[in-house]
């Protein structure tokens, strides 16, 4: 099928890729009729009977999806994954996952009569508390120009924690992380099409899928951020932040001020005091460190990129109003 046109998602963002198999002349399209050449003593191969799903059960993060999406119906036998083989199944990135605490995927595809060559592929994430599918999240729009704009075209309920790309949309709610992809095998297919028609199909199944998910479970850390001057949908919780040459896990959100930018972050509280406090004095000392304070088991503090710092003062209010928030909260394990 090499003027197969699919879609793959990499980081919450569709890729356009084209297939690489080698050329089979005889299944060329013809130039007058655009059909594949099939030499006459070639049978044309019958179609493939419809998937029986009478026997289809769900279990685990599949219990949040459904036979059928109206007109939409499964296609394939559910297939699950664990940290131990998430590799077979996502070839290469399947470590971030499991550093957020993955613990099973389910994926199926879904395919609907009236349009045979697009498939439609569900996988749900079980990322075990609502805290590990937020940070894996957040590794999607650290990556994207603008995330305040990664939701649009979403409902309100979802615009704040969705990804909608060309072909497929990637979002969570409480534990889970889902992410539906579009394929379109029809050699007609361009990028333009293939967003047009996933624009009216991928949002409203994800809509069903979103609403199955009956739990709710929220950050509470990121509210003790400051808003002024915060850049939209930048608040996140990675694994492997850095301050200065110290890796940590850290809740972060990033700033900006004309064409200064610098991020502000609070430790995950999972490390004795004693050790945050070798922490503080460790990053203190790196160049790219405005100020670190600590305040009980959490260390917290200012980071900046670029040849501009943000002026000093604008810092020391920030990080007050970040004190004072994590005082008033007494935020401990979120």
């Amino acid at each position: 099928m090499s003027n197969t046109t699919k879609i793959a998602a990499a980081a919450g963002l569709s890729l356009i890729l084209g297939c690489g198999q080698a050329k089979d002349a005889s299944r060329q399209p013809d130039a007058k009729n655009n059909k594949p050449n099939i030499p006459a003593n070639v049978e044309k191969t019958p179609e493939a009977p419809a998937f029986d799903a009478s026997n289809i059960t769900f279990k685990g993060p599949g219990l949040v999806l459904q036979k059928a999406f109206d007109d939409w119906k499964i296609a394939s036998a559910p297939r699950y994954f664990g940290a131990d083989n998430l590799y077979d199944l996502i070839n290469g990135g399947s470590e971030i996952f499991v550093a957020y605490g993955f613990l099973q995927i389910v994926t199926t595809d879904y395919k609907h009569s009236a349009h045979p060559s697009i498939t439609i592929t569900a996988e749900v994430y079980d990322m075990n508390t609502p805290l590990g599918a937020f940070g894996r999240i957040s590794k999607y729009l650290e990556n994207l120009a603008s995330p305040r704009d990664a939701g649009k075209g979403l409902s309100s309920a979802m615009e704040s924690v969705g990804i909608l790309g060309d072909g497929d949309l990637i979002f969570w709610k409480d534990k889970y992380i889902v992410h539906l992809m579009l394929m379109d095998e029809d050699p007609e297919a361009t990028p333009d099409s293939i967003a047009a028609f996933s624009s009216k199909v991928i949002p409203k199944m994800g809509e069903a899928i979103f609403s199955n998910i009956k739990e709710n479970g929220t950050i509470d850390m990121v509210s003790v951020f400051p808003t002024g001057h915060l850049v939209p949908r930048t608040e996140g919780y990675f694994y492997d932040f850095e301050a200065g040459d110290v890796k940590t896990k850290a809740f972060t959100a990033r700033y900006k001020k004309d064409d200064i930018e610098w991020t502000l972050f609070v430790t995950a509280p999972e490390k004795p005091a004693a050790e945050n406090a070798a922490l503080m004095k460790a990053a203190k000392g790196t160049t790219d460190v405005m100020d670190i304070r600590q305040l009980k088991e959490h260390v917290f503090g200012a980071t900046f990129s670029g040849d501009k710092k943000p002026d000093s003062n604008l810092i020391k209010a920030q990080l007050d109003e970040l004190q004072g928030a994590l005082s008033a909260k007494n935020v401990k394990d979120l």
